[in-house]
């Protein structure tokens, strides 16, 4: 079966690996052309077995070939696709890191604003605590951080 020494040496090489701009495009062709046989037999093993009277659907040499056909055509798309896999490991590897990200410059502005709502909503504050007297020892009902008396 000389077809798959061909296409293991055909799908061997990375052509990633190939310095040589020119015999890098060679191969790359060479590799669609392959893929592009092998796509247009499974189609004509298609159309002949389409053609086939339904009583001679039984397994047959068309199967088998197209079975073959199919598992090559999936052969060479894997390779492929592990080689430009590859490619993008090497490309992530040699990418320079990244700058860190600036911190966001503090507003003190915001701060203040944040500081003033809080003290104008109804929920922010604070209740006095559940256990003890309501009423300080000179008799006056207790202020929260704000000096707004609690009740």
């Amino acid at each position: 079966m000389s077809y798959q020494r061909t296409e293991r040496a055909l799908y061997g090489q990375q052509s990633s690996s190939i310095r040589d701009a020119a015999k890098r495009r060679e191969v790359k062709i060479r590799q669609y052309k392959a893929e592009k046989d092998l796509r247009t037999r499974i189609e004509v093993i298609r159309r002949r077995r389409r053609r086939l009277v339904p009583e001679d659907r039984s397994l047959s040499d068309f199967d088998l070939r197209a079975t073959l056909l199919l598992l090559r055509l999936f052969y060479a798309q894997a390779c492929a696709q592990l080689e430009a896999v590859d490619q993008e490991i090497q490309l992530l590897r040699n990418a320079p890191t990244p700058p860190p990200l600036p911190k966001p410059p503090t507003d003190e502005r915001q701060e203040e604003t944040k500081d003033q709502e809080g003290m104008w909503r109804l929920e922010a504050a604070q209740k006095p605590p559940s256990r003890g007297p309501l009423l300080d020892p000179h008799g006056k009902v207790g202020t929260d951080k704000y000096g707004c008396e609690l009740s």
